[in-house]
């Protein structure tokens, strides 16, 4: 450089450069050898006669004609040692990635260490450029840029307190300028995002415990609150990312005004700006909600349904393993409870968004619960009591399309089920949750039903959680309306589930005695619809999905193969009906016993008129299993009362209820005999 200096009129250099200095030195440059004198003499001057100058010092730049540029294109074509282009983008994607990881890097670590308002906005403006890139197809440097954002919002610092946590978000502008890049990237891209979902759940989350997300986050985004929120903020400009500017930032959103995908954020964020900035009036906490009202957090999950399945997929995964509390630390049940709540609020919210393809992503969802039920300080509760009420809503939005779906409704409530058994005592604890999305389901999707599984954990849950003061009334009148209904939605292939849950609301204690009473004529009228199926050749008339699908035939021919054993498959339902009531002539209340025992004479007394088929297999298997078994049973207990000592008041009214019984038996013997 020196040497080159020398050769120029520069008046810095003292001491010029001759041209036999210039051929001197660059003696045996050429493999050992000497170049031509003529060749040095000629460069020497061609150096001294032009000046080297940079690009700041130059006069102008060259202006690039389209002949300059057609005849640079020509030249380059001429030369061997380059590859030219050939304009199918095939090193596009090699480029990028390449370049990708080290652009990241570089603009995190700018962000890290600047301070300076318009280069954090320029760094952030960077990512957002590079995300709009990696969105097609380069997943990992995505997740890898928002795993940077995370870590630059400063909510998951596990070294930090809460309360430094929400000073450091409150007064810094770099936390803020992060997350509101963070989940403006993720809704924007958020179906190129993988493995960051987690990263991107754990900081919601602690937005949550730092009390910086609004009640209704994702009502206020998704549901009935949502058109009026567009209406509200309606007149204000939106970026292309949908950020929403203040009213006075006329340019938001078009290329002229916005560098990048949202903008400047400085313009909105900063601290020092005048009037139109979001946090230069209001209190500390309302300037950090109109920083979360921004990030349009609800959306990410209210229209995940236009996420691919593997994002959902992911989305789902994070929010589970979040739920049963992996990578999370609580500092009060209390808290514990909220958060876990929260998620499977979200968990609702992305199933109700995609119960078009539920089928498709449910089941990976479906795995994980076994998985989070494993690890090591995993606690069904308060997992599972969130799980269940949230899984029944879910299942509400699946029944309430027109159901149709057999095997997306088999999937939630195989879902249902094993959140129940994880933890029994949850259908106590969880009782009003549960009772109040079954109650709904069988008022307005009872005919939408088509699963015995779906039939049968319906029941079953109405059964035991009505058994409660609080969720009896909506349960019971649930129970009935569905009994007055059966023509059109209690078949063969429920039949059984409705029985016995019929039956536990007749028996229980709490239950007034006209409800009791009236649910027994239900069960005693029943009979009527075997006797229909029967003749009608089991084609459940009325009901639309009995015969409408091959798995519905299948389940039919089994049944029928399995009641075959006793005779055919109304003997099996008449009997399944008639230990019901058999059953309930135990129970401690006089007035049910001995109506229970009318009732069952009164539905052999509807067989035999209808002319239901019983056979010499049947009749015989009435008379051992229902008839003799509650003579034996009523006189075993008539006998344990007289045997108490102050009981012969109870023993009074069982031997009135043995004598109904004992008539019962005979009357019955006559009518087989008939």
């Amino acid at each position: 450089t020196h040497g080159l200096a020398g050769l120029h009129p520069y008046p810095q250099v003292k001491k010029k450069m001759s041209e036999d200095d210039f051929i001197r030195n660059n003696r045996a440059i050429n493999a050992g050898k000497d170049l031509p004198r003529e060749y040095l003499s000629e460069l020497f001057h061609s150096i001294s006669g032009n000046a080297i100058t940079v690009f700041s010092q130059a006069s102008a730049a060259a202006e690039m004609t389209p002949t300059r540029w057609a005849d640079l294109v020509k030249r380059s074509r001429a030369i061997d040692p380059f590859t030219p282009c050939d304009f199918k983008h095939k090193l596009t994607r090699e480029v990028f990635v390449t370049v990708s990881g080290p652009a990241v890097a570089t603009l995190a670590a700018i962000f890290d260490y600047t301070d300076d308002e318009d280069i954090l906005n320029q760094c952030v403006e960077g990512l957002i450029s590079v995300a709009r890139i990696a969105r097609y197809g380069l997943e990992d440097v995505l997740d890898e840029l928002l795993c940077c954002l995370c870590k630059f919002t400063t909510l998951l610092n596990p070294y930090a307190t809460t309360e430094e946590t929400l000073f450091t978000f409150s007064n810094e502008l770099k936390p803020r300028m992060a997350t509101l890049a963070l989940f403006t990237i993720t809704n924007r891209f958020g179906e190129s995002v993988r493995g960051a979902w987690k990263n991107v759940v754990d900081c919601l989350l602690k937005l949550k415990r730092l009390k910086l997300l609004p009640p209704s986050l994702v009502d206020q985004e998704g549901g009935a609150g949502a058109a009026v929120s567009t209406e509200r903020l309606g007149h204000r400009a939106k970026s292309e990312s949908g950020v929403i500017f203040p009213s006075s930032h006329r340019g938001a959103g078009t290329s002229r005004h916005v560098s990048g995908m949202i903008g400047r954020f400085s313009q909105f964020l900063s601290l020092d700006a005048g009037g139109e900035s979001l946090l230069s009036v209001g209190s500390e906490f309302e300037n950090n909600l109109k920083i979360i009202q921004q990030c349009r957090i609800g959306s990410i999950f209210t229209e995940s349904g236009k996420l691919p399945d593997e994002s959902v997929q992911n989305l789902g995964r994070a929010l589970i393993f979040a739920a049963g509390g992996k990578g999370q630390k609580f500092s009060t049940p209390v808290e514990e409870e909220e958060t876990v709540g929260f998620c499977w609020d979200l968990i609702a919210v992305v199933s109700s968004a995609n119960v078009h393809r539920f089928t498709t992503f449910w089941p990976q969802l479906h795995d994980c619960f076994a998985a989070v039920s494993q690890l090591p300080l995993f606690s069904p509760c308060p997992f599972a009591e969130k799980a269940i009420v949230a899984l029944f809503r879910v299942a509400v939005r699946l029944l309430s399309g027109g159901g149709g779906d057999r095997m997306a409704e088999e999937l939630v409530f195989k879902s249902i089920n094993l959140m129940w058994k994880l933890d029994k005592e949850i259908l106590d604890t969880c009782c009003e949750g549960i009772s109040e999305c079954i109650v709904k389901l069988l008022m307005e999707y009872a005919s939408n039903v088509q699963t015995p599984i779906g039939w049968k954990t319906v029941l079953h849950l109405l059964s035991v959680t009505g058994r409660h003061p609080e969720t009896f009334d909506q349960s019971v009148a649930a129970m009935i309306k569905l009994m007055n209904d059966g023509a059109q939605v209690v078949t063969r292939f429920n039949y059984a589930a409705c029985i016995e849950a019929a039956f536990g609301f007749a028996a229980l204690k709490i239950s007034p005695l006209d409800i009791s009473t009236r649910i027994l004529q239900l069960m005693a009228d029943s009979v009527n619809w075997l006797i229909l199926w029967h003749k009608s050749g089991y084609s459940d008339p009325g009901n639309a999905w009995s015969s409408s699908s091959s798995s519905s035939s299948a389940a039919a021919m089994m049944m029928m193969e399995d009641a075959s054993r006793m005779g055919n498959l109304a003997t099996s339902m008449f009997i399944k009906l008639a230990e019901a009531l058999r059953k309930t002539s135990l129970v401690r209340r006089e007035e049910i016993r001995n109506q229970a025992v009318a009732e069952l004479g009164r539905a052999f007394a509807l067989a035999a008129a209808g002319e239901l088929e019983l056979g010499p297999t049947g009749s015989l298997a009435c008379f051992n299993l229902v008839i003799f078994a509650m003579v034996d049973d009523l006189h075993e207990k008539t006998l344990e009362y007289s045997r108490r000592e102050g009981a012969e008041r109870e023993t009074r009214s069982m031997e009135g209820t043995l004598a109904a019984a004992t008539e019962l038996l005979a009357d019955v013997f006559v009518l087989f005999l008939a």
